[in-house]
């Protein structure tokens, strides 16, 4: 549906774009980290092209939300992760877990957000991998056994009947 959009939009020189319709869109990313946002599209005369604004962006994690300010502490160790080693379908290559990592914040209620993503990006290509396209790896060294032992205590027998003689037992 075309919405009239009541916005002024200008170009990094300061033109002003003639607005012709406007659309609400959901944009997404794909693979392991996949993110959505929803955004308005602007139909504009002087362009061609599709561009996607900062809020946009930053909405799909592709850039930091304090862009162009130097990013934060979470947005500095997330880009010191490699996330270069993608599989065809766009997820992260799956690989063996890692060795775990050293705390880039401290411990606090304020921090649990910032170490919950620092946590799915450091294990997205092993733990957190949830690719469906990728075989998992195998799993080598002896084989193991286990038993489980459960016990039942009846604390309140049922009565047995026997047609020709009665009862055996009863509830107590």
């Amino acid at each position: 549906m075309l919405l009239n959009s009541g916005l002024t939009l200008r170009v990094a020189d300061g033109r002003k774009l003639t607005i012709m319709d406007a659309l609400s869109v959901c944009v997404s990313t794909t693979g392991a980290l996949a993110h959505n946002t929803k955004q308005m599209l602007h139909i504009v005369a002087e362009l061609s092209d599709l561009y996607l604004s900062k809020s946009c962006l930053a909405d799909l994690n592709v850039i930091s939300h304090s862009f162009p300010q130097p990013m934060n502490d979470l947005d500095s160790a997330l880009s010191s992760m490699d996330t270069s080693k993608i599989a065809e379908c766009g997820c992260p290559v799956r690989q063996p877990a890692s060795d775990p990592p050293s705390m880039p914040f401290p411990p606090t209620e304020d921090n649990v957000d910032k170490l919950k993503e620092f946590i799915i990006r450091h294990y997205s290509s092993s733990t957190m991998n949830m690719c469906s396209h990728q075989t998992l790896p195998e799993v080598s060294g002896p084989a193991r056994s286990s038993s489980i032992c459960c016990t039942y205590t009846i604390s309140n027998p049922p009565t047995l009947e026997n047609s020709s003689e009665g009862t055996i037992g009863s509830r107590r």
